[in-house]
């Protein structure tokens, strides 16, 4: 297909949307925009390709890419993109792309796509520049619909479930939950007054405050999980397979956030130890010489019990925090906007 091509790009809000600005920012893409549309979704949560079809044959660009967080797949294998050359449609879910250089590999596959459309058919030099995914026709065998699957069905879908924790942001949920982390602030703030849980830290082996930290840790995230609602039951997602992926993905979500909220609490119980104790002091009441680890020993106690003391049965600080928090979440709010 000769001259310029108008290639509209339309993504998912939030991550998909802000790689896809930064591609174009920074890249040399020409005829390419940016559309910004609220992506539509069927019942169980998959992308309704009917609707973006309709959109492809309506839109006045050449080609239309869509850019998706929600997770696709043919059979086992993670599907990265569909390109359909006669509709003039291609579909890229991000999450399948993993967690490393996302945006690189983003901007490949959108580089290659255009370029499988320009040239109206697949080429060993898109598989080279595809490499290592797999590229072919998929079952129906035909030329003009050519799909990218992950290179194998077991890592492909550990990067998947990677992908879509991603997706997620994590990092950004610590501050959602400012009011658990002032609760377990205010409990844990007995472990630096009393004299009692000084000596319990250093009669601790390191073994059992391990496993203590992990069982608040756990008790939280299943706290945080159940009582808002996150555990995706039945088959809403299509197969059993598929609702696992989800829970997976919201189960190491909120994991990380809570392991945050932890180590947040403890480099604060730390630092307010090593202010306020005064080593003498702590030495008499320990009948040995106290030292850094002790004052570590007691912060990793205090947060422990400041963790499931004060902030088990808090929660994050609005609904519309819970609302744009998993990907179960914000596809059920999507759906909910569309009827």
């Amino acid at each position: 297909m000769s001259g310029r091509l108008k290639v509209d790009v339309v993504a998912d809000y939030g991550p998909p949307e802000r790689t896809v600005s930064k591609i174009l920012k920074e890249s040399d893409f020409e005829g390419v925009r940016q559309v910004h549309r609220q992506l539509p979704l069927r019942p169980n949560g998959e992308l309704d390709l009917d609707g973006v079809m309709q959109w492809a044959a309506e839109d006045r660009a050449d080609l239309l890419i869509v850019v998706t967080e929600t997770p696709r797949r043919t059979g086992p294998r993670p599907k990265i993109a569909g390109i359909y050359v006669d509709e003039g449609l291609a579909i890229i879910s991000l999450p399948a792309l993993g967690v490393v250089n996302v945006q690189h590999k983003l901007e490949k596959v959108i580089a290659t796509t255009i370029s499988i459309y320009r040239r109206g058919q697949l080429t060993g030099e898109h598989k080279s520049a595809l490499w290592p995914y797999r590229v072919g026709y998929g079952r129906s065998k035909s030329e003009t619909r050519i799909f990218v699957h992950a290179p194998r069905v077991v890592p492909g879908r550990f990067l998947l479930v990677l992908g879509m924790v991603k997706m997620n942001e994590p990092i950004k949920t610590l501050p959602k939950l400012t009011s658990a982390l002032a609760a377990a602030a205010a409990t844990s703030a007995f472990g630096i007054f009393y004299g009692s849980i000084w000596q319990m830290a250093d009669a601790l082996p390191t073994a059992r405050l391990a496993a203590i930290a992990l069982t608040v840790i756990v008790l939280m995230a299943g706290w945080l999980i159940s009582s808002n609602r996150l555990w995706n039951r039945g088959r809403r997602y299509g197969s059993i397979a598929e609702g696992a992926m989800y829970n997976a993905a919201v189960v190491v979500t909120i994991l990380m956030s809570v392991v945050l909220l932890y180590l947040a609490l403890f480099i604060g119980v730390l630092l307010a130890g090593l202010i306020i104790i005064e080593a003498g002091y702590l030495s008499d009441v320990l009948g040995e010489k106290a030292t850094f680890r002790h004052y570590l020993d007691i912060a990793w106690l205090a947060a422990s019990m400041g963790t499931v003391a004060g902030a088990l049965g808090s929660n994050f600080d609005s609904d519309d925090d819970i609302k744009q928090l998993t990907h179960g979440r914000r596809e059920a709010l999507r759906m909910e906007e569309r009827d």
